[in-house]
């Protein structure tokens, strides 16, 4: 019997599926309003999710290895780097996708000494980032004059500085400043992981629909700072987050669990999953052409195909490659001990 909690494995299941969800839908440029409101929403959940659920395992180590922090930094610094090194190789594979693997990977860097200071220290760290990061990023890109939008893409030959700025506060669609503070609440949640509370679930689901519905009145009001990083954004994907906590949280609990068992079984492959994605869309992507028309075939490639994929390799084979090779560098896994 596996010894993996369902909550953290559902949950990175939903998040890989809502990113496949939200790259494919290049693809299907021809459709009704409602369904782009949608299809925004699914976007924005899958990055902070993956943030949240990085910090619960991120808890969880911390728990199983007390005794041994200096042996925590280390495997997650090679993690890191892992992720990093990832992130900007498959920025030269010729994707439409706004990678955020190297943000991860910063993430758990600088993340995972955060968590050894404490509860109390991480929830206050956790809040000041909320509050503050929007400012942070603002005062950062001032101070070196940043050009905005994608600027330092790997394809332009950037500097290590650039890099850094542009993953830290400046980057467009992520920055670790505003995922920070889901990493951080996601390693405070370790027990609701192990074990979610039904109660707490609906207070999650409920709260988050209210919060959603607050900030989505104040975001549509003229002249609202929407921009992707600003307060009102990040009150978004928090909002989002909860109610997708909420109910993975209820799924857990409740009998209807069993139906999203291919989604909990999808997420424990969710980093092989990612990069196969990646070379799909790269694929469908070879002649860059801008879609006018609605590709469903395409579509249907990426969201079915390719999560079709991850749920059988995690069925029949169980580890997946990216997952296999990272545990090798960090001595987790021994190299024989493949996937195959």
């Amino acid at each position: 019997m596996s010894s993996r909690w369902p909550l953290p494995d559902l949950a990175r299941g939903v998040a890989i599926v809502a990113m496949l969800v939200a790259h494919a839908q290049v693809l299907v440029p021809d459709r009704p309003d409602w369904a782009d409101e949608l299809l925004s929403r699914v976007n924005d959940v899958a990055s902070p999710l993956f943030a949240l659920v990085m910090g619960i395992s991120a808890g969880v180590m911390i728990q199983r290895s007390a005794s041994r922090p200096r042996s925590v930094l280390v495997h997650n610094l090679v993690r890191g780097v892992v992720l990093i090194a990832l992130g900007i190789w498959l920025e030269t594979w010729g994707s439409w996708v706004a990678i955020v693997l190297a943000m991860l990977g910063c993430l758990l860097i600088i993340g995972m000494p955060l968590v050894l200071l404490g509860r109390r220290s991480v929830a206050v760290i956790a809040l000041a980032f909320f509050v503050f990061s929007p400012l942070l990023n603002t005062a950062v890109q001032r101070a070196v004059d940043w050009p905005g939008g994608y600027y330092a893409d790997i394809a332009n030959d950037p500097s290590v500085g650039e890099l850094l700025v542009r993953w830290f506060v400046a980057d467009p669609h992520y920055r670790v400043t505003s995922l920070l503070p889901f990493f951080l609440v996601g390693s405070l949640l370790v027990g609701y992981a192990r074990r979610p509370d039904p109660w707490w679930s609906a207070v999650s689901l409920i709260g988050g629909a209210g919060m959603q519905l607050v900030v989505t009145a104040l975001r549509t009001r003229p002249g609202a700072d929407t921009v992707s990083g600003s307060t009102l954004d990040l009150l978004h994907d928090a909002s989002l987050v909860a109610v997708v906590l909420g109910l993975c949280g209820l799924a857990v609990r409740m009998r209807w669990a069993r139906a999203l068992r291919p989604i909990e079984e999808v997420g424990t492959v969710a980093l092989s999953l990612y990069v196969l994605q990646i070379a799909v869309i790269a694929w469908l992507n070879r002649d860059d052409a801008i879609r006018a028309t609605n590709d469903w075939g395409g579509f249907l490639i990426i969201v079915l195909g390719v999560g079709a994929a991850g749920w059988a390799w995690a069925r029949w084979v169980g580890r997946g490659p990216i997952e296999w090779l990272t545990g090798v560098l960090t001595r987790r896994y021994r190299p024989t001990s493949h996937p195959l």
